[in-house]
């Protein structure tokens, strides 16, 4: 029999330890992506007061625990990047940069598409104006008469259709029947 063979106390000791310690990273970064939520939406200062007070635990702890996981996340992402050139650094800097502040998606098409609609979002713009400007409604479907295209710009940030493209002409917010 071998010296180890998987079944011995230190073995299953160590499993557990290992499983507790993956159930502990899971909760903290759940956690963790909480909290940067509520950040986004001006939420923060008063769940953590609220949280303090119901579970009895000092806002102390509450903020040393984020600095900790913040300053953990640091660290790991530093040695993560070490792996990357400058280039490739100036990279993902571009890539980050763009995507904050990516505003609105732009969403056409056809009247009608036999597809089920696949394919609508046509793309990611800094603007209104600039979505407006890309939208090509030549490029679906339309008879000799009449454009029957749609496209529609979501706000991210809102989560709002603020301008609708029907019957070849912009609307002001989603588009309504009679207008």
């Amino acid at each position: 029999m071998p010296c180890c063979d998987g079944n011995d106390d230190v073995s299953i000791k160590r499993s557990l330890y290992e499983a507790g310690e993956r159930k502990m990273r899971n909760l903290e970064a759940s956690f963790c992506a909480v909290i940067s939520e509520l950040k986004e939406y001006d939420m923060f200062e008063h769940f953590i007061r609220e949280s303090s007070n119901n579970a009895k635990i000092p806002i102390d702890t509450i903020y040393g625990f984020m600095k900790s996981h913040f300053n953990e996340d640091v660290d790991r992402l530093n040695s993560e990047l070490l792996k990357y050139s400058n280039h490739e650094i100036d990279i993902i800097r571009s890539i980050l940069e763009k995507k904050k502040y990516l505003k609105y998606l732009l969403f056409a098409g056809a009247r009608f598409y036999a597809q089920g609609g696949s394919e609508d979002l046509q793309g990611e713009y800094i603007t209104i104006e600039r979505a407006i400007q890309a939208h090509d409604p030549s490029l679906y479907w339309t008879d000799a008469i009449d454009d029957d295209s749609w496209a529609n710009i979501l706000n991210l940030e809102t989560l709002e259709i603020e301008k609708t493209y029907e019957n070849g002409i912009w609307h002001d917010g989603p588009y309504e029947a009679g207008m």
